[in-house]
């Protein structure tokens, strides 16, 4: 028996077998405890092996993803995901989301993976989730299972299978999460699999709604698909490109900041502010997922912004006043202005402990900057450091009233 029929078989019996189910949650516990403490893989096969056998590579897999997923999952330490799943699920404040604004369709999820964005989708609609390999299908029946999800059903098959058998379909809502090929330097839609294009092809016939979940770092002008681009962020970082089309599409763009539940919408625009003369008492950084949309004109309406500079990641303003709220991104209060050599010495006189660049710089100049300037300073502030011309900023993040 090789370790794919192995691995498959353990699946199988963990959907009809709870009790061999929990035994085997206990003894990936037990793995992840040894992750935890900082064993190597090795060190796990050497303790864990012995006692489970031939699936021991597997079941590593998903100890691992369980640590990788806590705080992307609330239930992450009963969730079977492998390594790519685990990776590119939609997190679970992301397709609650989702569901919230797809409510009361029959959904054709097509590539479904581990099954977390059907499993939340099934809370407010109808799902089939479509998934062709093997493993990932049954992980996807115990993941629902885990969540008890109802209305939901996952098929194991090629994503094409129910093109003809329609008769379920009509009017359906298509998603899909496609593959992503990995090595790519920068993606593009006929890269995915399947690619969106071909899903649009084969089945607009039988519907006009589609949603796609792509990689965000697409540029707008490679898309080649009438739809809502919609970006989302979590935490400050984004996170997902939500394409909607036909009568799914409600604006040109969109930006949805998690987990504040901020949304805006309008049409894509490049930023339009006036520069700075100087730095004001405050700096404003909009939210990534406004950036991306085109649509960080609209903070605006929020105060009398200026344009200090900005890079890749970033658009950072600054004002007089502070922000009306909310305002969506990160607000920060103008502590000192200096030069570089001057750094230190005002880091000192503030009272700063924990060091945070915030301007594009390599990441081994980052640590090198951030354990420098921290091994001088003794106090408790934290402290971020924008550039702004030849310039420095000093600054203490404004705490958002709860």
């Amino acid at each position: 028996m090789n370790e794919q029929t192995a691995t498959e078989n353990l699946l199988s019996r963990c959907l009809t077998d709870k009790h061999y189910r929990d035994t085997i949650d206990r003894r990936i516990d037990g793995i992840v405890d040894l992750i935890d403490r900082g064993h190597d893989g090795k060190s796990i096969l050497k303790n864990a092996g012995k006692r489970v056998g031939r699936e021991i590579t597997f079941l590593i897999e998903i100890a691992r993803s369980r640590v990788q997923t806590r705080g992307k999952f609330s239930r992450s330490n009963r969730l079977w995901l492998d390594n790519y799943t685990a990776r590119y699920s939609t997190p679970e404040s992301v397709a609650r989301y989702r569901a919230q604004r797809i409510s009361g369709e029959t959904i054709l999820d097509i590539g479904s993976g581990g099954g977390m964005q059907a499993i939340f989708f099934s809370e407010s609609n109808t799902v089939k989730g479509l998934e062709k390999d093997r493993i990932r299908y049954l992980e996807s029946q115990i993941n629902a299972e885990v969540y008890g999800a109802k209305n939901l059903e996952f098929i194991n098959s090629e994503w094409p299978s129910l093109k003809n058998n329609n008769s379920n379909l009509q009017d359906a809502l298509i998603f899909s999460d496609p593959l992503r090929e990995s090595g790519s330097k920068e993606r593009e839609l006929k890269d995915l699999i399947p690619s969106p294009a071909d899903i649009i092809r084969n089945y607009s016939g039988i519907t006009g709604k589609f949603a796609f979940d792509i990689p965000p770092q697409i540029r707008r002008e490679k898309l080649g698909i009438d739809a809502e681009t919609e970006y989302i962020s979590v935490n400050g970082s984004l996170n997902r490109l939500t394409l909607y089309c036909g009568p799914l599409k409600n604006a040109e763009s969109s930006a949805v900041i998690l987990p504040a539940g901020i949304k805006i919408s309008g049409r894509y625009e490049p930023p339009d502010f006036q520069h700075a003369e100087k730095v004001l008492e405050f700096i404003e950084l909009p939210d990534p997922s406004l950036i991306y949309a085109g649509l960080v004109n609209q903070v605006k309406k929020l105060g009398d912004f200026s344009f200090l500079g900005g890079d890749k990641r970033r658009i950072v303003l600054t004002s007089s006043v502070h922000p009306e709220e909310p305002f969506p991104g990160k607000i920060y209060r103008n502590l000192a202005v200096c030069q570089l050599d001057e750094i230190q010495e005002k880091l000192v006189e503030i009272g700063a402990g924990k060091i945070y660049p915030r301007f594009e710089i390599q990441p081994e100049e980052y640590y090198a900057m951030k354990n420098r300037f921290e091994a001088a300073t003794s106090g408790e502030r934290e402290i971020f450091i924008f550039r702004v011309g030849p310039g420095y900023v000093l600054s203490e993040q404004e705490v958002k009233p709860q």
